[in-house]
């Protein structure tokens, strides 16, 4: 196990020592050990680690799980609990940085040397995956077309960084809500709730354009065009729709502020080749090695990705076939 570098975070030194001791048995040489919280954020940062064995209850300070949880807002890094407790609260909250196994103490070495070689043989593969979906949500941020996606149950998934701006309302905020109740919408004529026919769009399998009144977060009413574009599986599976935004009688893509959208590349068909070029290398080099659930994301990834594409450049996009 040259080359692989491993955090150990424990307030306990006594513990600490054994922990490192039973990791050079294994082989590693590159362990590093911090004490307390704010200490493992910091020398985080300088080793790069490869795996992180974390205690949970670090004492006074940030425990194990809110270190977990800051350093994988810069990086993937997956984390193995050694902890004495085992409470569903706790637990649940360490669920949220996607641990790679449990450890309770008093532990025995063979547990130790199981769970990090399992780490070590899953932190490739679920390392690019955790990049490309970085990559691929940074894309579609950059793409500034003020769209939202929204799933079969009709709650808002995605939220793009135009229609941020466009809705006035944050992403955090508004995601998993359901649609009438993130983005009201009220008819032209009448001062009625607007619902886009979400079920009719997917069931026909056909493009929609509507119009209705948006009520702004700043209370200012904006009458809209709204473009709903349903996406598949390739089993023919209904994923949702995607759902664009455009001021009526304002520019196609307005950008936070009014201000015109550009074009990330410069142009349309130079934008098209590069998200084909970028995303069918991504996608088909892990094809080969992911599981099954890793799949069926990068699958709605993929046609997602499409979706945009047919609305931004106004042509038909496959990047498969």
């Amino acid at each position: 196990m040259e080359g692989v570098t491993i955090l150990v975070v424990e307030d306990e030194a006594v513990i600490a020592l054994q922990v490192r001791e039973e990791l050079e048995r294994l082989g590693i040489s590159g362990v590093h050990t911090a004490y307390s919280g704010e200490e493992a954020v910091r020398l985080a940062k300088q080793v790069l680690p490869d795996i992180l064995i974390m205690d949970i209850n670090l004492g006074a300070g940030i425990d194990g799980i809110e270190v977990a949880r800051r350093l994988q807002e810069e990086r993937f890094v997956p984390v193995i609990y050694l902890t004495a407790y085992s409470e569903p609260g706790l637990l649940m909250r360490a669920e949220e940085t996607f641990p790679y196994a449990y450890i309770l103490k008093p532990f025995h070495p063979h547990q130790l040397k199981v769970a990090v070689r399992m780490a070590l043989s899953k932190y490739k593969k679920d390392r690019e995956l955790f990049e490309t979906r970085v990559w691929m949500k940074a894309l579609l941020q950059n793409l500034h077309v003020p769209f939202v996606v929204v799933d079969v149950e009709r709650r808002i998934r995605y939220v793009s960084s135009g229609a941020e701006g466009f809705l006035l309302s944050q992403a955090k905020r508004i995601q998993g809500l359901p649609f009438s109740k993130a983005v009201p919408l009220f008819e032209e004529t009448e001062d009625i709730l607007h619902e886009p026919p979400f079920k009719e769009i997917i069931e026909s399998k056909t493009r929609h354009r509507t119009r209705a009144v948006l009520l702004r977060e700043d209370a200012r009413r904006v009458s809209v065009i709204l473009d709903i574009a349903p996406f598949y599986s390739d089993r023919d599976e209904a994923l949702g729709c995607l759902v664009f935004f455009q001021e009526e009688g304002g520019d196609e893509h307005p950008e936070p502020g009014g201000v015109p959208a550009r074009p990330l590349l410069g142009s349309k068909k130079s934008l098209s080749s590069f998200l084909e070029v970028e995303i069918i290398r991504l996608l088909l080099e892990h094809e080969r090695s992911s599981s099954q659930e890793e799949r069926a994301f990068l699958e709605g990834q993929r046609l997602a990705f499409e979706t945009v594409l047919r609305y931004y450049t106004g042509k038909d996009v496959s990047l498969f076939n």
